[in-house]
């Protein structure tokens, strides 16, 4: 590969160059990536759990410890999958939420500290909105529950504000479902409708989980986010 040559340098762009070389370095031996630090549950029901799974993987040679999870208040449980996480490995966070003791708008946190001198310490956040809905944008039922008879369930988003609203899937918390989306747009008067299978290969058990799904209204500054929580019996 051909170099031209820059020419004369003054003070201050040699400055500028030693200062851009000296960091090579450091950001080359970064070993750590993780995940969004920022999840939105979006809009969801009073008196139920809903989950999301944060990670943070290891690129160095080095195993990295975790040696703390802090969680803020009662409300938020963190399952860590291992506290070692050896190199070319990944550490996972999954977190659970109980919206039990809450209304309207939410902002938690939990820490994870590390022994690495590159990222002592991570804080993960999540929101939520509690018992409010967006304009009407409401799923129905606000949440899935699965008997052992029950092959599927279907829930709806009728539109009663906007002209016409648009849904996809964004996080499905767990593979032991199957999510279908039976009507992915609604023009007022219509429902979005989405359908829910249990995953034939989970065997006997209680199964929690929950689906987020934005709904595009087009006329909101972003979509609006639903958290449906799921919650599965098998004997």
């Amino acid at each position: 590969m051909l170099l031209k040559s820059p020419g004369r340098l003054t003070g201050l762009s040699f400055l500028v160059l030693a200062a851009a070389m000296s960091l090579a370095p450091a950001l080359r031996a970064q070993s750590l990536s993780y995940s969004d630090q920022v999840w939105d549950f979006g809009h969801v029901g009073i008196d139920f759990t809903v989950f999301h799974t944060y990670w943070i993987a290891n690129n160095g040679t080095t195993p990295v410890t975790v040696t703390a999870v802090t969680v803020t208040c009662e409300c938020t449980n963190v399952y860590l999958s291992d506290s070692v996480i050896a190199p070319g490995d990944t550490a996972y966070f999954r977190m659970s939420f109980d919206t039990k003791n809450y209304y309207g708008a939410v902002n938690r946190s939990f820490d994870v500290s590390l022994d690495s001198k590159e990222v002592p310490q991570l804080q993960f956040h999540y929101l939520a909105t509690v018992g409010q809905w967006f304009y009407g944008v409401k799923p129905d039922p606000i949440s899935l529950f699965f008997l052992p008879a029950h092959k599927s369930l279907t829930c709806n988003i009728t539109n009663t504000s906007f002209d016409d609203i648009k849904m996809k899937v964004v996080e499905q918390a767990d593979p032991f479902f199957v999510t279908n989306i039976k009507e992915s747009e609604a023009p007022r008067g219509k429902a979005l409708s989405i359908e829910v299978e249990p995953s034939g290969s989970i065997g006997a058990g209680t199964f929690k989980s929950s689906l987020t799904v934005a709904v595009d209204t087009g006329e909101a500054n972003k979509p609006a986010l639903l958290t449906i929580p799921v919650k599965i019996v098998r004997y």
